[in-house]
């Protein structure tokens, strides 16, 4: 097990150290060798692929779902891309609230923002309701079919 601590704020130097060891002590962990730390990874599937996971709730009585749809758009170095994903971000916003949330009352929350995931940004369109999750996707599915369509037919080169 790998612990990683932020501690900041109103504490002294050791009592942050106090807390940390606390936590060590209670989890029975030990200090890794620096060479045993390896930095954050996460799966990049190929272009066109999409990979999904369902987490079952621990109340069976909830009612309540959620969908996040998340598209791996660049690296962090891609200034230029990260810039473009930035503001496909902005447009999204308001089109797919006043769609999905305000028309179609689909959710309670219905979102979309830029995400970091490591070193890899994308775009996250997330709405959480009481409908089963294949009928959110499939909304955000044909939300993003009439985006690309109203917008590919009205911008210009600018």
């Amino acid at each position: 097990m790998h612990l990683d601590f932020l501690v900041h704020g109103n504490i002294t130097q050791e009592a942050a150290i106090g807390l940390v060891q606390s936590f060590e002590q209670v989890l029975k962990c030990k200090p890794i060798a620096a060479d045993d730390n390896r930095a954050p990874r996460s799966l990049k599937p190929e272009r066109g692929v999409c990979v999904s996971s369902e987490r079952l709730l621990h109340d069976v009585n909830e009612k309540n779902s959620a969908v996040e749809v998340y598209f791996d758009v660049c690296r962090d170095e891609q200034v230029h891309t990260r810039n473009l994903l930035s503001l496909l971000s902005l447009m999204f916003r308001e089109p797919l609230f006043d769609q999905l949330r305000t028309k179609e009352q689909l959710g309670y929350v219905v979102a979309s923002t830029t995400r970091n995931h490591f070193s890899s940004r994308g775009l996250s369109i997330y709405i959480q309701s009481g409908k089963p999750p294949a009928v959110l996707w499939n909304h955000i599915l044909k939300f993003l079919d009439h985006f690309k369509v109203d917008n590919a037919t009205n911008m210009t080169a600018q």
